[in-house]
C-alpha cells in the first residue's frame, strides 16, 4: 500500500498537479479586498502588459481590450491608473456597491496632494470575483 501511494505522490509531482500555481482569487475575499489587492500588486510590476496577461484577477474580455487598447501607438496613459504616474502612497479601495453578481469598486489615491478617483468594475464568475474594466475600459 505505501508503494502505491508513492507511485501516486510521484505522478502528481510529475504533472504538475500538486504545484500548479494557486488562483489569487477566492470567495472568502470580496471585491473590496481583491482589487485593492491587485492595485497594491500591479503598481509593484515592472511591466503592466506582463502583468496583465497572467493574471488571475481580470476576466479574460478584460485581458483582451486592455492588451489591445495598449498596443494602440498613440496611447500615452495606463487604463488602470489613469495616467502615467502613480501616487507615492498608492491607492485605497472604497467599499463595493455590489448588484448580484456585479461590483463596482472606487480606487482613490492615498495622497491628498494626488487626486485621483479610478471606477473598477468587476463580476463574479461562480468562484472569485474578477476586474471586467476599468472606467470606460470594459470587456464587452
Amino acid at each position: 500500500m505505501h508503494r502505491f501511494f508513492s507511485l501516486i505522490a510521484i505522478l502528481l509531482s510529475l504533472s504538475g498537479v500538486a504545484h500548479a500555481e494557486p488562483v489569487k482569487t477566492s470567495t472568502s475575499e470580496g471585491p473590496q479586498q481583491m482589487v485593492q489587492r491587485f492595485y497594491d500588486q500591479y503598481v509593484k510590476s515592472k511591466d503592466s502588459i506582463r502583468y496583465i496577461a497572467g493574471s488571475h484577477s481580470v476576466t479574460p474580455g478584460f485581458k483582451k481590450v486592455f492588451l489591445a487598447f495598449m498596443k494602440d501607438p498613440d496611447t500615452d496613459v495606463d487604463p488602470i491608473v489613469e495616467g502615467q504616474d502613480v501616487p507615492p502612497s498608492g491607492f485605497k479601495a472604497s467599499k463595493p456597491d455590489i448588484k448580484g453578481t456585479a461590483a463596482t469598486v472606487v480606487m482613490t489615491s492615498s495622497d491628498p496632494g494626488f487626486k485621483q478617483h479610478i471606477k473598477v468594475h468587476l463580476v463574479f464568475d461562480g468562484k472569485a470575483w474578477l476586474i471586467n474594466g476599468v472606467d470606460k475600459l470594459i470587456a464587452k
